[in-house]
């Protein structure tokens, strides 16, 4: 499979998940999705999945509070 094929179902699963999580209730914001080589080596994740656009952070609220755990 190629890269830009599991990109394309990476977005589709994320828009579900945030979808779902919309209807529990929760408020959604989008963080970083993309992240160079030398971003995700100074953070400690070289091989981290946002170098290949197949990962997103996601800050959850629930009414009017960040969620951290």
């Amino acid at each position: 499979m190629t890269l830009g094929r599991k990109q394309e179902i990476f977005a589709e699963h994320l828009s579900t998940l945030i979808d779902i999580m919309f209807k529990m209730g929760y408020r959604v914001r989008i963080g970083e999705v993309e992240r160079s080589k030398a971003e995700a080596t100074r953070k400690g994740f070289p091989n981290s999945n946002h170098t290949r656009r197949l990962a997103a952070d996601l800050h959850l609220f629930k009414d009017g509070k960040y969620l951290t755990k």
